[in-house]
């Protein structure tokens, strides 16, 4: 029997090979889009649970409350970890990570490499985290204040590709050119689904004597903790909530926990807490709903298909229910097909994603690949296929088994019958969707260029960003006098912060006056009296620090932002008594806002203040107009001349600043993708139905010509209901497409508006292609010669 539906269902295809190839196309492209969208959230879902007691590994967080605002951050302090372990039995053990925030130089007698990756940790994150040794014993590695551990990766840069064929174990390497330190384990490579990623692990030993860093009131560490698997951790999150009230008494900090599987999704601390991998969980939802409707699109696009050749299938219908063939028979032929069609189209699916596999990896920055070789694999491929033709086969399986041999109504896009009207719902439906996401492209896209055209109250072109490493630091004011005889470059300034994302912030402040209950919380930098004549940035009022004006150092230069928090106009402020860090002075000027954080956060207090005593790691560089190869070989050759060892890092700021937005970019690129697939698809549904539409009305047409209309009636005729159907769509479309853009605009302080022309505009492109769809399959049948459509009668 089976043997005989599959022989007649593939005639039925072969039969009809445009309406054949419009299905599997369609379904093939939708199953493309959900397949890269399955393995990019399969991937992304994958964080850290390879790790055997993932669901019993937490990190402690804090919540702070600064300047009368709640701030999420990552780290804890040192302290914390002992006094969890011993005081709370659910407690199985203890993790402090810190890292190093510049490069370090390690060498060997042979060898001298640089690393950015570098943790401090102890001997319990062998115990906690699964990341195997292959060489050393990680029951006692790390316990030295003079161990540490290295990857297989560095260990090959660092000794050579056939590492492993000794014993690195007790092997002596300088560290930072200040300590001798010795390799107490070799250990793989953290996986690239893991949040915590380094090439280097140093002892926790050297904090623990730090008074800097090892105290209650820093927070320098992220800490983590194993709990007992008969643990409540609600239990224990309220347990532990209220625990720096120990440790100080007008504090309003509090603790919580963050299971470890929701770090790298769930994870948006401030003042770049969290230095681990991460990603975002709303870009996930976005994909999925993206690739939901794209595959929706295709479904529906197989149903009306399916129902609207109904007309052509009455005879072979009515021809097996006279033969014997009951209802059951025929849903199952009509499902065969379906499931041959979806089996076609998913490997034709897989063939595609195959083929575009390279491009989303190079987008995403992933290394996904199609697990051919695993067991489950056919499984799923035939699970897929199944549920999938349950998904497009049913409603026309059973619409088409229904027909009776002594009525059979036609069908059509033209019927009255309620068949008809659900295949009408379905194209509303489909054009809905295409017009959402068309919306939200142009959102996207005209959201971006806003952020890259906007004022940010500086000069951002020709402006770069040298990292100065310990080795420049001390000698800076050298380094900038070099670059200054340079022709290729015009100014250049030393600051403690680039440009591109200040995260240091302070609330101990004071002001001439202050009266205000709660405290503010001030961005600061410190800069020379340059930073405004290379950045470009504008004095509202007062003057500029200067060099030969010593009492400077003692002078303050704040934002508009600041000013207006305390109350003051510009003019005001120039001369009022100010402090910060328990450092009096005076405001000498008030700076034009600028932005120093990515758009989503607004402009906050900032502080400007000039201490030449405090080594400053970043040196800001405007290079002249058509000078760029030339001021760049200088900027580097002049770095070697003070620190040979180190990497020469920079940036351009404006390309910097556009990376902040590379994940909206990412979102960008995939929702304009998947829009035109899904208007494609919609369209090839279209064709289909517009063919079956003018083939069942082709004696009223060839009536109508003969009684003298034109073509271009025809015209009009066959193509007005579809466009009322998009009329339709485009009524439902815009207020779903006015809420999901805004709401994603929402996220951003400086935004733009949403637009009447960006709905109108999406509406008319997608109606233009679809009525092109429409035409010209109408076009054939208003142009058909009359005589051939009325010879039967």
């Amino acid at each position: 029997m089976w043997k005989n539906y599959l022989k007649i269902a593939t005639r039925n295809l072969l039969k009809e090979k445009a309406n054949s190839l419009i299905k599997i196309g369609g379904l093939a492209i939708g199953l493309v889009c959900c397949i890269a969208i399955s393995f990019f959230v399969f991937d992304e879902y994958s964080f850290d649970r390879f790790h055997k007691n993932n669901g019993e590994i937490y990190r402690i967080v804090e919540e702070q409350i600064q300047g009368g605002d709640i701030y999420h951050v990552a780290v804890t302090p040192g302290p914390l970890a002992p006094v969890l372990k011993s005081n709370y039995e659910e407690v199985k053990e203890t993790v402090r990570i810190g890292r190093f925030w510049q490069p370090v130089i390690v060498k060997t007698e042979q060898q001298s490499l640089e690393s950015k990756s570098i943790l401090i940790t102890e001997n319990s994150f062998f115990h906690i985290f699964d990341f195997p040794m292959v060489q050393g014993n990680s029951s006692f590695a790390l316990n030295d204040v003079s161990d540490v551990v290295i990857t297989e990766s560095f260990a090959s840069k660092l000794f050579g590709p056939d590492w492993a064929s000794q014993s690195l174990i007790g092997k002596q390497i300088t560290f930072d050119n200040t300590k001798q330190l010795q390799i107490a384990g070799v250990v793989q490579d953290p996986p690239a689904n893991s949040h915590i990623q380094f090439e280097v692990l140093t002892s926790f030993k050297v904090e623990e004597s730090s008074k800097y860093n090892y105290n209650w009131g820093s927070n320098n560490f992220h800490t983590y903790v194993m709990l007992d698997d008969r643990s409540d951790e609600k239990a224990f999150e309220s347990k532990i909530e209220p625990i720096f009230k120990e440790y100080s008494s007008d504090t309003t900090t509090k603790l919580a926990i963050q299971p470890l599987s929701d770090i790298y999704l769930y994870s948006d601390f401030d003042f770049q807490t969290d230095w681990s991998k991460t990603g975002n969980v709303a870009y996930i939802r976005i994909f999925v709903s993206v690739g939901i409707i794209v595959l929706l699109i295709a479904i529906f696009n197989f149903i009306n298909l399916s129902t609207a050749s109904a007309f052509n299938r009455t005879k072979e219908v009515n021809v097996r229910k006279i033969m014997g063939a009951m209802r059951g028979q025929l849903i199952y032929q009509f499902l065969t097909e379906a499931f041959i069609v979806s089996f076609v189209a998913i490997l034709l699916a897989l063939v595609l994603f195959q083929l575009v596999l390279p491009i989303l990896n190079e987008i995403t920055g992933k290394e996904m690949v199609l697990p051919f070789q695993t067991i489950t694999f056919p499984l799923i491929l035939f699970l897929g296929t199944v549920l999938l033709s349950l998904l497009a086969g049913v409603y026309p399986a059973f619409f088409l088994s229904r027909f009776k041999n002594s009525k059979f109504q036609s069908v059509g896009i033209g019927s009255a019958t309620k068949n008809q009207s659900f295949g009408k719902f379905l194209i509303v439906v489909q054009f809905t969707f295409a017009m959402v996401l068309m919306v939200s492209t142009v959102t996207i896209y005209r959201q971006l260029d806003f952020l890259q055209q906007r004022e940010l109250g500086f000069d951002k072109s020709h402006l770069v960003s040298v990292y100065l490493k310990k080795g420049v630091q001390d000698k800076s004011e050298l380094y900038k006098s070099d670059l200054l005889g340079q022709a290729s470059i015009s100014q250049v300034s030393l600051a403690s912060s680039n440009l591109i994302n200040l995260t240091t912030s302070s609330d101990n402040v004071d002001w001439e006056g202050n009266d205000l209950e709660t405290k503010i919380l001030w961005a600061h930098m410190n800069v020379d009296p340059d930073f405004l004549p290379t950045t470009g940035m504008e004095l509202v009022s007062g003057r500029n620090f200067d060099f030969k004006m010593s009492s400077d150092t003692a002078s303050f230069i704040l934002n508009e932002t600041a000013v207006k928090e305390l109350g003051w106009t510009s003019e005001e402020a120039l001369g009022k008594e100010f402090s910060f860090w328990d450092q009096p002075g005076t405001v000498i000027g008030v700076v034009k806002d600028f932005n120093y954080r990515p758009m989503n956060v607004p402009v906050g207090p900032m502080i400007l203040r000039n201490w030449p005593q405090y080594a400053k790691s970043n040196l800001l560089v405007r290079i002249r107009e058509n000078q760029v190869k030339e001021a760049l070989t200088s900027i580097e050759s002049l770095y070697k001349k003070y620190d040979q060892e180190s990497e020469f890092q920079f940036s351009f700021v404006d390309q910097a600043l556009d990376r902040q937005y590379r994940a909206d970019q990412i979102a960008g690129k995939i929702v304009m993708s998947f829009s035109i697939l899904a208007i494609v698809i919609a369209c090839f549904g279209l064709v289909g139905l517009a063919a079956y539409s003018a083939g069942r009305r082709t004696k009223e047409i060839g009536v109508r010509k003969v009684l003298g209309a034109s073509s271009p009636t025809i015209l009009m005729m066959l193509s007005k209901e579809f466009m009322l159907l998009l009329v339709l769509a485009f009524v439902v479309a815009s207020p779903v497409a006015f809420w999901i853009s805004s709401d994603w605009l929402s996220d951003y302080a400086f935004r733009i508006d949403l637009e009447w022309w960006f709905f109108v505009g999406a509406g008319i492109l997608t109606m233009v292609i679809a009525l092109f769809t429409v035409g010209t399959q109408s076009l054939k049948a208003a142009l058909m010669n009359p005589v051939n459509s009325l010879r039967d009668e």
